[in-house]
């Protein structure tokens, strides 16, 4: 019976013991004492695995090293730091807090620290920075890393176009390091949780419709609906009436509802612009030009409004290279009928190249420099056999070597 209470007595002395020693690191962010607090917390770490207070405190250390090595690099830029994943340590840290102890019961009356919440949103900044930085280098895996935890940061802070750009360069590294697969499995992860930003629902999208999954089409529209930021909603629904067009039978009236939809989110030039192209890449290219007639009225010297008239009647007329060859090798008509409708759409192609070179060159009154509707007019001239400026063929020529 005394060697259990002799041992009973020894455990409890124990714990307390490893509580003051823990305890003792704040005495030391006290004083400024960040080598030692790091020392100390360093050494306790593995036998306080279990303690969100011990946690917490290191995600504290790690913080204050991280911010002090950021302010030494600010005065040197040659300075290189001893602990260069400090600003990782810290957010693992405050995220360990914080599943140890949900409700913060036992390290919310900690004064002089940073609480968990606090401390991963104020980890999102710099684990951003950082993985750009290492996406920039193509360093995989450390990029992957960082904006894997900004993420996180920035979804506990509430969102935000930094969410957005994680979200969206953690696709690009799934597909650098895993193919479709890796990039398609980071969209997925982003709309699983509930990201707001239209542009990782247009890339699921387009993945799935590539691919011509119109099952998974209609998953992320769905998805898309419901979490999609009011002011980009249209832009859904312009890929909604794509994914009408792709079905077997055309739902002229859901099509209708789709469009209407889509013209209460064009608010404004910039807006409409956006709703437009993607219209366009949905081949829906009526419902683009009512779009573009509607804002051409509002704004007849527009660039951005110019060149979508452009695009849409170059991509329109682009349509018919298919149908013609097509209806060429169709061996269900005679040679005559064959002949006939092939004419036709040659001529009906023809028109829409006319037109597209109108707005390019309309385009290229207002702006010189565009990328795209220079290509689109350089092409559109030699097609047509159009008399070319030797300016545009000397810019052309510029892109060419780039």
């Amino acid at each position: 019976m005394k060697k259990l209470v002799l041992f009973a007595v020894l455990c409890a002395m124990c714990i307390g013991a490893a509580a003051q020693s823990v305890d003792d690191i704040w005495m030391l962010l006290q004083n400024g004492k960040v080598p030692e607090a790091k020392k100390k917390i360093d050494e306790l770490m593995p036998s306080n695995q279990n303690s969100p207070k011990a946690w917490l405190y290191r995600a504290n250390v790690y913080l204050r090293i991280y911010s002090r090595d950021d302010e030494r690099l600010k005065k040197n830029p040659s300075y290189v730091s001893k602990d260069p994943d400090a600003i990782y340590i810290a957010y693992e840290s405050f995220y360990r807090t914080l599943e140890l102890d949900p409700k913060q019961e036992t390290v919310k009356s900690i004064s002089g620290l940073m609480d968990p919440t606090t401390g991963q949103i104020t980890c999102a900044g710099p684990l951003y920075n950082i993985g750009i930085e290492a996406y920039k280098a193509k360093n995989w895996e450390k990029a992957e890393k960082y904006l894997d935890a900004s993420a996180k940061c920035y979804k506990l802070a509430g969102g935000g176009q930094f969410l957005n750009n994680s979200y969206y360069f953690l696709a690009m590294i799934g597909k650098e390091t895993k193919g479709d697969e890796g990039y398609i499995n980071a969209l997925n992860k982003a709309i699983e949780q509930q990201s707001n930003y239209a542009n990782i629902y247009v890339m699921a999208y387009d993945y799935y419709n590539e691919s011509k999954n119109n099952e998974k089409c209609a998953q992320v529209l769905k998805a898309a609906k419901k979490h999609v930021a009011e002011k980009e909603k249209g832009i859904i629904y312009a890929l909604e009436i794509g994914h009408l067009l792709n079905e077997p039978e055309k739902d002229t009236a859901a099509i209708d509802k789709c469009f209407k939809n889509a013209l209460t989110f064009a608010k404004d030039t910039s807006a409409s612009i956006e709703i437009i192209y993607h219209l366009v890449n949905a081949k829906a290219y009526d419902k683009a030009k009512i779009m573009l007639d509607s804002a051409y009225e509002a704004h007849p010297n527009s660039f951005a409004i110019n060149g979508a008239y452009a695009y849409n009647y170059f991509m329109n007329a682009n349509e018919y290279t298919s149908l013609i060859s097509g209806v060429t090798t169709d061996k269900t008509k005679s040679f005559d009928e064959r002949k006939a409708l092939a004419d036709q759409y040659k001529e009906e192609q023809r028109q829409y190249m006319e037109w597209a070179h109108e707005w390019a060159e309309k385009t290229y009154a207002i702006k010189k420099d565009d990328v795209t509707n220079i290509r689109i007019l350089h092409q559109m001239k030699v097609q047509l056999h159009k008399e070319m400026p030797a300016e545009l063929e000397e810019i052309y020529q510029q892109l060419q070597k780039h």
